[in-house]
């Protein structure tokens, strides 16, 4: 016999998951699986409170510089094609 400890980490959408959860075929891992639910967040300060948290509650101690978008509308998606937009010019 094989031991293995493994952990595999996935994310869903929540129809996938109840779909997945609904097919009897599933019923063997279902019963292996630990779901953990994390919450998306929509905005942007309230990410950078979790992680300043986070970094204050840690022993990591470098210096953390702190940026700023430009637009305060501008969502990260956006920045990110228009970073891969530049780049490729």
């Amino acid at each position: 016999m094989v031991y293995v400890d493994v952990v595999i980490v996935a994310h869903s959408n929540e129809a996938e998951w109840q779909k997945f959860k609904a097919d009897h075929t599933n019923e063997a891992i279902l019963d292996r699986i630990v779901v953990v639910k994390v919450p998306y967040n929509l905005r942007l300060s309230e990410e950078v409170k979790i992680y300043q948290k986070i970094i204050r509650n840690s022993d990591f101690r470098a210096h953390v510089r702190r940026t700023r978008s430009r637009s305060p509308r501008c969502s990260r998606s956006s920045r990110a094609s228009s970073r891969t937009r530049s780049a490729t010019s």
